[in-house]
């Protein structure tokens, strides 16, 4: 105890408390502007699917389980065993993209 006391400094905040605003400082800011880029037709369905995914992809925020639900319901969860992002379907081949974009888009402003 007095080596981690002596190099880890003391907290005075609470447990919830750290957690409730840990969740509240994850910024889905740069899905939203992506989505509205795509919706607004500023690219092509091929460069928002591989923007989205690469994202997504390198994206290292600690999400609530809802955040992450929502973002990975448009192309898959890169870490799924079975059915993950390799399992990719083509841009071209996309039933609605746009219809699916603007949905999600819809959910992650109203979190």
């Amino acid at each position: 105890a007095p080596i981690f006391e002596r190099y880890v400094p003391l907290s005075n905040l609470e447990p919830e408390t750290a957690v409730v605003s840990s969740h509240k400082s994850h910024n889905l800011e740069p899905y939203t502007n992506l989505l509205e880029r795509y919706l607004a037709g500023q690219m092509s369905d091929a460069q928002f699917q591989g923007s989205y995914v690469n994202m997504f992809r390198d994206d290292a925020s600690l999400r609530s389980s809802e955040e992450f639900e929502l973002l990975s319901k448009l192309f898959g969860d890169p870490d799924a065993y079975h059915g993950g992002l390799h399992q990719l379907v083509p841009a071209t081949q996309f039933v609605d993209m746009r219809g699916a974009a603007g949905t999600l888009l819809e959910q992650l402003r109203a979190l």
